[in-house]
């Protein structure tokens, strides 16, 4: 079956759920006065709150499926070591391990917030014993393409826009949008959700001979103000598409958003997506996700100079420069294998040098 059609993996919607899980979940994310500060949720972005209302109705889902989901009970009432046993089966069963981990985080996070004080321990271990096995089942080692490959795939997109031959403006005009996204994926890695939304004058500014990208703190993940310079190689290609190639796709609308669909209304974080994957797989055999560009800057930087591999923090918008190591870091053990490689052949070269011995002769 496939897994968007399976009943088993719904999230009930929020507007499904028990009239006290309603309730309880507005009192969460309701802010309040300066000094009581309101819900534990007030101050969540709209991805976390979504990632949590589909962790918890992922849960209820489970219990209604099973005949345990009572309309008069609250959120308080909705675990037992039971339920939550069989429910973690079900879910190693039918996800992956990091998804499993993630729905259970996910539901820790809904009653933490919805049901403030109250423990369940059983449940903190859960959570804890997924996290620490939870590996991923693909290999992005396998799929890492260089960033400066990455980089030229965008502009010969451009460039194919430029020169070549198309049906409709529109499609070319597409085109070259889609070159210009992944150049610059490919030189700062920002996040889907950020590089969707930019808007002109606000997040994309142009400042003398430069380009800057900037989010504040409401707008980034770790609560950071983000602000980077393009190089001035990039200003040609971004003014050109702002005055020939956006226009087409406006078809006289007036939008300030920086990246305009094909009907002209503003691209959507999905729709982002889809194009990345959809080039990278014809350029390179297999996609790529905006998200795996974050991989392929800070291994290509690890790869090419290692001594500056730290400057990634700042590439990334990364606090420390342990998380990009992590995370995105895939070039230690291409270090390890030349080094291997390098000290083989040191060997191997010393003993075709080294002098034979001359043979015993017998008297």
């Amino acid at each position: 079956m496939d897994p968007k059609s399976d009943p088993a993996r719904r999230c009930m919607p929020l507007a499904e759920w028990p009239a006290l899980d309603i309730r309880a979940w507005a009192m969460a994310v309701t802010g309040s006065g300066v000094l009581d500060g309101g819900g534990l949720a007030a101050h969540w972005k709209p991805n976390s709150r979504r990632a949590v209302i589909n962790g918890y109705g992922r849960y209820l889902t489970f219990l209604d499926r099973q005949g345990w989901l009572d309309q008069e009970a609250g959120p308080d009432q909705r675990l037992c070591d039971g339920w939550l046993r069989l429910y973690i089966d079900e879910l190693q069963k039918t996800v992956a391990p990091i998804t499993a981990a993630g729905r259970i985080r996910n539901l820790v996070e809904a009653l933490r917030v919805m049901v403030p004080g109250k423990d369940y321990p059983s449940l903190r271990r859960a959570r804890q014993r997924l996290k620490s096995r939870a590996r991923p089942i693909r290999n992005k080692k396998a799929r890492m393409v260089p960033a400066e490959d990455l980089f030229v795939l965008g502009l010969r997109l451009m460039d194919e826009a430029d020169t070549q031959p198309f049906p409709r403006q529109v499609w070319r005009s597409c085109t070259y949008r889609d070159g210009l996204c992944i150049v610059i994926l490919a030189c700062r890695g920002i996040r889907r959700a950020n590089l969707a939304g930019m808007r002109l004058g606000q997040h994309l500014v142009k400042s003398g001979d430069q380009f800057m990208i900037s989010f504040d703190e409401s707008e980034t993940k770790n609560h950071d103000p983000y602000q980077t310079t393009l190089d001035s190689c990039l200003s040609p290609l971004i003014e050109r598409y702002l005055e020939i190639y956006q226009p087409i796709l406006l078809n006289g609308h007036d939008n300030d958003h920086v990246w305009i669909s094909s009907r002209g209304i503003p691209m959507s974080p999905e729709s982002l997506y889809g194009k990345v994957v959809k080039h990278t797989k014809e350029a390179f055999g297999h996609a790529l996700s905006p998200h795996l560009f974050r991989d392929a800057i800070v291994t290509s930087l690890g790869e090419k100079n290692p001594e500056h591999a730290w400057l990634s923090m700042y590439i990334l918008h990364h606090q420390t420069p342990r998380t990009a190591r992590k995370n995105y870091d895939h070039a230690k053990e291409f270090h390890a294998v030349n080094d291997f490689q390098a000290t083989v052949l040191a060997m191997r070269q010393a003993a075709i040098k080294r002098p034979r011995r001359e043979p015993l002769r017998r008297p």
